[in-house]
This record gives C-alpha cells, structure tokens and sequence, in this order.
C-alpha cells in the first residue's frame, strides 16, 4: 500500500513522505515547501494517484480533504478522456476552417 503523508517540521516548513508499505520504504522530500498545499501539490506531481493526507499531528489547513489535490482521483475520469480525444480533433477543424 502506498501513501503520502504532509508533515509539518517547523513553522511554515511542510515536507511530503512517501511510504509503501509492502516495500517497507519511506522517502521525505529532500526540499521544503511555505504550506501545506505546496507541499502537497509537489507530491501529486511526484507520486500521481497515491493518497496525500496530513500526517499524524500535524493539522492540515481548513477545508483540507484527501480529494482537495490535483493527483487524488488518480486515473482521468471520463469526462477527461472524451476531452483528450476531442482536443486535436477540434484544433484540426479549426486549423482546416482557417486554411480555406
């Protein structure tokens, strides 16, 4: 099982750490971030589709939840796929509609 955890070491200095525990591995991001979302959102760019949550103790900002980040669905939904697939054929058209 894979997770990341935001913990906080010090005032306004969060770091992120990534666990899997069926590797028994632990890796903390070697930079620190000003808030919790920075460091959270670096570690949805570093780990795409693993959990991010507050580590214990450390009380994450209000409004926070595991589904608040850009890499917490994990895989693209469907109305992201049906956009990836109709995003050049749109700009085909219009490159075509342009040419004429």
């Amino acid at each position: 099982m894979k997770k990341v955890s935001i913990v906080e070491r010090g005032q306004d200095e969060w770091r992120w750490v990534f666990s899997d525990i069926d590797l028994h591995t632990e890796l903390e991001s070697n930079l620190t971030y000003d808030s919790f979302y920075a460091a959270a959102r670096a570690a949805s760019v570093a780990y795409p589709g693993v959990p991010i949550s507050a580590a214990e103790g450390s009380t994450p900002p209000r409004g926070w939840s595991k589904l608040s980040h850009p890499g917490a669905r994990g895989k693209p939904g469907l109305a992201q796929k049906i956009g990836s697939l109709l995003a050049p054929v749109v700009v085909l058209l219009a490159w075509r509609r342009s040419r004429r």
